[in-house]
Parts: structure tokens; C-alpha cells; sequence
């Protein structure tokens, strides 16, 4: 979907994609880190 968001030059919706991405990402980083110091006791 990256691949042919960018390769069409759609400048603005090839950022709303990456964007989107991004925050996906940070969300799924949260989520393991709220689980990890929920579940592992060190």
C-alpha cells in the first residue's frame, strides 16, 4: 500500500499512511510496555 501510495506522488496521502504507521507502532510499544511491568516481576 506504501509502495503505491509513494509511487504515485500522492505527497499527502503517502503521509497520512506513514503517520498512521507510526502510530500503530508506538501504540503496540505502550501496550507491550504497560504488559511487560504488569505480568514480569523482577
Amino acid at each position: 500500500m506504501l509502495y503505491t501510495t509513494l509511487s504515485l506522488f500522492q505527497e499527502a496521502q503517502a503521509s497520512t499512511v506513514i503517520i498512521g504507521m507510526l502510530v500503530l507502532v508506538l501504540l503496540v510499544d505502550m501496550l507491550s510496555d504497560v504488559l511487560r511491568q504488569r505480568y514480569v516481576r523482577a
